[in-house]
């Protein structure tokens, strides 16, 4: 069968994010795909995107639900709007074992957190860290929210438990499996990053 000049014989696997959009096991577009072209085929489902889903709904457990496409409704996820113009203070490091990253085509968000990590698990921010732009607010942006809960953290004199949880959840969990992923990205490793 050819669909807009494919041949849908030779197509076996299908990748995308993880939005219930594509994925959705009833009207996700892969499944209807699947329909389409009366054949199963091998999901590609970005794990990247899918190590955001347990920070975003553990935010919303322990802050309150989103307000627009850059806002939370919670202490924390407002104080996260203006944290960088917060001044560093002395705060706990979090302990974590933490992957050795040789990746050397980090954007500008990845290097932010990469380098925050380092700072909270050292428990020493250095200056010019403090000076950078942890990225900008948003809920399709969910790196740079992990960014803005570290910063807001080592701003942060007496922490609330739901702030040292967030920051520990980000250091421990969402970042140091963020850099396996990324160090590891080839899709033969998907168990192993998901198990």
């Amino acid at each position: 069968m050819l669909f807009n000049e494919v041949d849908t014989k030779a197509i076996v696997a299908v990748g995308c994010d993880g939005t219930n959009v594509n994925t959705g096991r009833i009207g996700g577009i892969v499944r209807l795909l699947e329909l389409e072209f009366i054949k199963p085929l091998q999901w590609f489902v970005c794990q990247l995107h899918a190590n955001e889903l347990p920070l975003r709904h553990l935010l919303e457990y322990l802050d309150g639900v989103t307000a627009g496409p850059r806002a939370f409704t919670g202490p924390i996820g407002k104080s996260m709007a203006n944290c960088e113009q917060l001044s560093i203070v002395s705060f706990d490091k979090i302990e974590a074992e933490f992957p050795e990253v040789t990746a050397t085509d980090l954007s500008t968000d990845q290097q932010y957190l990469l380098d925050m990590c380092e700072a909270v698990i050292n428990g020493y921010c250095p200056p010019a860290l403090s000076r950078r732009d942890p990225g900008a607010m948003s809920h399709s942006r969910w790196i740079t929210t992990a960014n803005r809960i570290l910063r807001l953290y080592v701003s942060s004199k007496c922490p609330s438990n739901n702030l040292k949880t967030l920051a520990t959840y980000v250091v421990r969990v969402y970042a140091s499996m963020w850099f396996y992923i990324k160090m590891n990205p080839s899709c033969k490793d998907g168990s192993l990053h998901l198990w």
